[in-house]
């Protein structure tokens, strides 16, 4: 079950299934146009390349200009992604404009069954769907200065 298994956040090595390469950012959301044979497709934030599911979505966000363009809330592009292998994935500007960016790093997360979304709460965060067909989040923890563990949401 999902949520027994989702990990806490973390900075670690992405496998095979999130790995480097070149390209640029989309600011829309981006399907997939070709499925390798092993149900995954290319994606590139930057020059990172990343393997994601197939029929899921990288979703795009673009943080605000506030608190006084502090990181991360200075104009930089995200995007996030599950991988081959279920997992939570994401990609970021270092700064904005950035074309190298920073990832493709895991958010943790085990067997995701849907896309990563935005949050429909308005919160700076992301929601996705486990294989037990229930919604899951993260949101960005601004006085943490990092995301939060993940937790059922929206029911």
């Amino acid at each position: 079950m999902l949520a027994a298994t989702l990990l806490a956040t973390g900075v670690a090595a992405a496998p095979s299934s999130a790995a480097a390469a070149t390209a640029t950012a989309k600011s829309t959301v981006i399907q997939a146009n070709e499925c390798n044979p092993d149900n995954t497709f290319v994606h590139y934030a930057g020059s990172r390349r990343g393997r994601f599911k197939c029929g899921t979505e990288i979703y795009p966000y673009r943080w605000p200009i506030e608190n006084g363009g502090q990181f991360p809330y200075d104009g930089r592009l995200e995007e996030f992604g599950v991988g081959g292998d279920g997992i939570v994935y994401h990609a970021w500007q270092r700064y904005p404009g950035d074309e190298d960016w920073e990832g493709w790093w895991s958010l943790g997360g085990h067997d995701v069954f849907w896309g990563v979304q935005g949050m429909l709460s308005g919160e700076t965060g992301i929601s996705v769907v486990g294989s037990d067909h229930l919604t899951y989040c993260k949101h960005w923890q601004w006085w943490r200065n990092d995301w939060s563990y993940w937790y059922q949401c929206f029911g």
